[in-house]
């Protein structure tokens, strides 16, 4: 019953009307009626039990999660925190968790609203996973509107702030963002590139350089944590056939390229090489786990 309550967002209450306790009994003859406090206490133990596994599946995982935090205001003026998380797990698919959705009563300042994030990064012991982190504070510029009357000049002065916003936040590109096109064998550093020369046409070298060395930067943390060739292995669950070799000059010279290549950094070697048509269709989380090994 627990189950069907969360399910369907039903009130506790669901459990002690009279058509759901005869439809109980005539299931089960020997089912005894229960209260919305037993079910209440049903459902906190769903929630131990399923808040456990969530807990110890984040800690399991390689890599680094990422989190949304969203702020909102419900009909009666409660605050609320909605803390998500968002990773790719050992079998390289995406995956989106609620952690939390805690009341936040005012004052909801930067400060107070950032200890609170900390606080409860600390209760699921993933304050070091932690990769990054988006917060939603348009609810803070609500001032802005209050103390307008007249409609044009609130559409106005929102206007404005949206402007400055973005002008503030476009100057501070994500890097983030860079590295997701940089890991598309599609378009690597040559889409960064070419974006900045657009963009910036007097200094664009000079901030991909910058993304580029974040990108080696972040590449050797991971390469000193899985302690070894990063890129190196066989992914389960991607196959492919033998293709065999009879030739053994082939064979010897098949063997020296790749020595070759090994020579040279793993980065420098995806970098390098030539680049997949940018107008196919790819899934590149599909890409990565079952190229892994062919490639580098």
């Amino acid at each position: 019953m627990g189950i069907a309550i969360v399910k369907h967002n039903h009130p506790y209450r669901l459990v002690e009307q009279e058509g759901i306790q005869d439809l109980c009994v005539y299931l089960n003859s020997d089912a005894l009626p229960i209260s919305r406090n037993t079910t209440n206490a049903d459902i906190e133990k769903m929630y131990k039990k399923e808040k456990e596994k969530l807990k110890i599946e984040l800690n399991s995982i390689s890599s680094r999660i990422c989190l949304t935090a969203d702020l909102w205001t419900s009909i009666a003026i409660d605050g609320y925190l909605a803390l998500t998380t968002h990773f790719v797990d050992e079998d390289w698919i995406l995956q989106k968790r609620v952690l939390n959705f805690h009341h936040m009563p005012p004052p909801h300042g930067d400060p107070i609203l950032a200890e609170k994030v900390i606080d409860l990064l600390r209760d699921w012991a993933v304050e070091k996973k932690v990769f990054t982190i988006t917060l939603d504070n348009a609810s803070y510029n609500d001032v802005i509107t209050e103390e307008v009357n007249n409609l044009d000049i609130e559409v106005s002065e929102m206007a404005k702030q949206m402007k400055l916003k973005f002008e503030k936040y476009w100057k501070c590109y994500s890097l983030v963002l860079n590295f997701t096109i940089i890991l598309d064998p599609r378009f690597k550093m040559d889409y960064v590139v070419y974006a900045f020369k657009k963009l910036y046409p007097f200094d664009y070298e000079e901030r991909a350089k910058e993304v580029r060395d974040k990108f080696y930067l972040l590449f050797e943390k991971y390469e000193n944590t899985f302690d070894g060739d990063l890129l190196d292995g066989s992914i389960t669950g991607c196959s492919g056939g033998d293709l065999g070799n009879d030739n053994d000059d082939f064979a010897e010279f098949e063997s020296q390229q790749h020595a070759n290549k090994r020579n040279k950094s793993q980065i420098d070697s995806y970098l390098d090489d030539t680049r997949l048509f940018s107008t196919q269709e790819l899934d590149v989380l599909n890409f990565w786990p079952c190229n892994l090994s062919l490639l580098y």
